[in-house]
């Protein structure tokens, strides 16, 4: 198969405009390729993951803002699934640009699985986008609306990579719904480790970093007769439902935002799940509930769920300027099993792990051991948030976000007349190739730190002058 041009190599990658010229990069896993068009894979039934366990992608892929639309995947005990099956890049950078849409993936049993790669072993993903729906059936671990597994142990091995130079997913966005169906679950079934942008993110001597990213999807689950903790989700969250960090090395999420609902489970929360040891998230929120499935709105079994965050409980967890607003309810709980539920995070007993972080009283039927609850009236006023850069990263605006804060790169742009000189990701400018036009859309009050982001992100586009 030949593509439209290029040798395959960094300066000069292979260029994609069709479906067959994708399908064929899974022939050289090592190559560079640049998509220059839309792409519809609909007509594969049944797509089989670029790259494995045993042959994975070392490449990179910059689809330059066009669409990959009609992803479709079904599967029985399939690992590492998506566009991208499992990959292991020698390149910093592995997947930008990436705007996949209209995805279906059905899974029974399966683990690592993301719409755009399923398993990341090394390699940054920057500015990619997907929508879709993933459903589950029965057992399931590591599902992502864009990633499924994050994994880096082994970095130092590579002469390439530095000990302790993160791993980083940054401008990315996700409108996956995830749901997980155990209707005819028959045994101790679960979903472990879903969330809305990233199922399992593991950093280990190289920390993972999330960045300017955020996930609109629900990660919902349908049960059929409760009995005796059978089944459900476990350690899921809106945003990501798993992440640890090292001790030398900690992780970290900063300005990202989920807006989806979660089931309640075991360790899930409305924005993380299971926080585990050495991570820190920092001017985050979460808008979604987290809220039990129809008809088991008193099942006393589930447990540790929180409005932003599931499992947390010491000093190497931590949360700074951060805040949601959704209900945390129909939850039963039962004292023998020493279940807890927080408006913002159950087990809050180290005080310190939640710095200027605040949930909406009025909203949560729960309430929370540390974090102050505020009214609807004072999540919409500057002054409550203590601390808080309403300078260079917040801001409130009454037609966005129903006048919760909101971050100043939340500000849109759009250009015209052709998409194909730039990529819009979250407000923020990634390539223009000549000068375009600007218009300023929906945007009637914004502050001045946001009219100077604007400005900024006008000028790097089109230069000084235009």
């Amino acid at each position: 198969m030949a593509f439209d041009g290029g040798t395959g190599t960094a300066l000069d990658p292979y260029l994609i405009s069709t479906a067959a010229q994708l399908n064929e990069v899974r022939n050289n896993l090592a190559a560079h390729y640049r998509q220059t068009a839309d792409i519809d894979l609909s007509g594969f039934v049944n797509w089989v993951p670029i790259g494995d366990e045993s042959n994975k992608f070392f490449g990179s892929y910059n689809g330059q803002g066009f669409e990959v639309s009609g992803l479709t995947i079904t599967g029985v005990s399939s690992i590492n699934v998506g566009l991208f099956g499992y990959v292991a890049s020698a390149e910093q950078i592995v997947c930008e640009n990436v705007i996949l849409t209209d995805v279906a993936i059905n899974v029974t049993e399966g683990s690592n699985t993301g719409t755009l790669v399923g398993y990341l072993e090394k390699g940054n993903i920057i500015n990619c986008n997907s929508g879709g729906v993933i459903t589950l059936v029965k057992n399931a671990y590591a599902v992502g609306g864009l990633i499924g597994h994050v994994l880096n142990d082994g970095y130092t091995d590579s002469p390439e990579y530095l000990e302790g130079t993160p791993q980083i997913i940054e401008g990315c966005m996700s409108s996956v719904d995830i749901h997980c169906d155990f209707t005819n679950a028959v045994s101790y079934d679960f979903a472990e480790a879903c969330g809305g942008l990233v199922g399992y993110a593991e950093g280990y001597d190289i920390p993972v970093n999330i960045i300017n990213s955020f996930a609109t999807g629900n990660v919902v689950q349908t049960v059929g007769v409760a009995d005796d903790r059978k089944y459900g989700l476990s350690s899921c969250g809106g945003f990501v439902g798993t992440i640890f960090g090292d001790s030398a090395f900690p992780s970290k999420i900063e300005l990202c935002y989920s807006t989806g609902n979660v089931s309640t489970g075991w360790n899930n929360g409305g924005f993380v799940g299971d926080l585990g040891s050495y991570v820190s998230i920092q001017n985050c929120y979460s808008t979604g509930s987290v809220m039990a499935p129809v008809g088991f709105e008193a099942y006393d079994r589930y447990n540790d769920c929180g409005g932003f965050s599931g499992s947390y409980s010491d000093s190497r967890r931590l949360f700074i300027n951060c805040y949601t607003v959704g209900n945390v309810s129909g939850i039963s709980w039962d004292s023998d099993s020493g279940s807890t539920f927080g408006a913002f995070a159950p087990f809050n007993d180290y005080v310190g792990g939640c710095i200027n972080c605040y949930y909406n009283s009025d909203t949560s039927e729960r309430t929370d051991d540390t974090v102050p609850p505020k009214t609807t009236t004072e999540m919409k006023t500057q002054a409550t948030f203590t601390d808080w850069d309403f300078e260079t990263i917040w801001t409130l605006n009454d037609n966005q976000n129903e006048g919760y804060p909101i971050f100043a790169y939340q500000i849109t742009l759009v250009a015209y007349p052709n998409a194909a000189h730039y990529v819009k990701q979250n407000g923020h400018w990634i390539e223009v190739t000549e000068p375009k036009t600007i218009t300023i859309a929906n945007i009637t009050d914004f502050s001045s730190a946001a009219n100077a982001l604007i400005q900024s992100a006008i000028t790097t586009a089109l230069g000084t002058g235009q």
